[in-house]
């Protein structure tokens, strides 16, 4: 186009004008990673807006976030990451287009990308640099795919869920129901604190070993049993010395 043509020719120099400037812009956006910040997000699906200084100006992309199904980032508005970009269309795989076979063009937008979220180096440095470390801002959910098992970790607590089991960790307190039954097995159990057996349900506490206690026993119900020696004295069996008829008191217990 020489210096006149768009007086000679206004309109058909400014479509032209347009067209070409399509045209740049469109070569100039492909094949290229870009740096993009999060509008929204929508489950594995984010909206982002090019962090970049440019003549153009770009509208919100869609694309799906990168990694697999079973591990899902916390991410939210204002995270920072790359739009890495496909060669061919990602509609089929991402369910944000059709579900057909992408053809081995070249897509006609910015929407063949996904987010990839990107380090910064004002992030809080791992506490062990040879350990994987897991976290997010209200905690960590592990679960099955029907959430049948659960572990989670909270600013709060632990809490874990499995078959019938809840075992919750919180406020200084362990807290664990089974629906049917808890068992520990070991050389040795102890327990260093005041112990509180209860049983809504009527039932009675078995114990299938001889039991020491090395202080007082207070109960305030009878105590039943076939046979008990107290101070070295046989309970069922002893016999008193000086007995005397009538109202008199006789001595003490005696085997």
């Amino acid at each position: 186009m020489n210096d006149f043509e768009h007086i000679r020719r206004p309109f058909q120099a400014s479509l032209k004008q347009v067209s070409q400037t399509a045209a740049d812009q469109k070569a100039w956006s492909q094949s290229k990673a870009w740096p993009v910040i999060v509008e929204s997000v929508q489950g594995s699906i984010v909206t982002v807006r090019l962090d970049v200084t440019s003549e153009w100006t770009f509208p919100p992309i869609q694309m799906p976030l990168f990694g697999p199904e079973y591990i899902r980032y916390p991410i939210k508005k204002g995270d920072a990451g790359l739009a890495v970009p496909s060669d061919v269309s990602l509609g089929k795989v991402s369910g944000l287009g059709a579900n057909t076979p992408p053809t081995l063009d070249q897509p006609p937008n910015l929407s063949a990308h996904v987010f990839l979220p990107c380090g910064h180096a004002r992030w809080t440095p791992p506490r062990d640099p040879q350990a994987v470390e897991i976290y997010g801002p209200n905690g960590v959910i592990l679960h099955d795919t029907a959430s049948n098992s659960t572990i989670t970790v909270a600013p709060d607590g632990i809490k874990i869920t499995t078959g019938g089991i809840t075992a919750t960790l919180k406020n200084g307190m362990v807290d664990i129901t089974a629906s049917s039954s808890i068992n520990l097995t070991a050389p040795q159990i102890a327990l260093n604190g005041t112990l509180t057996a209860t049983d809504s349900s009527g039932g009675t506490a078995t114990i299938n070993a001889p039991v020491k206690i090395n202080n007082k026993l207070d109960t305030t119900g009878p105590i039943t049993a076939p046979e008990a020696t107290i101070n070295g004295v046989t309970q069922s069996t002893h016999k008193h010395t000086g007995v005397q008829p009538g109202g008199g008191t006789s001595g003490g217990p005696t085997n």
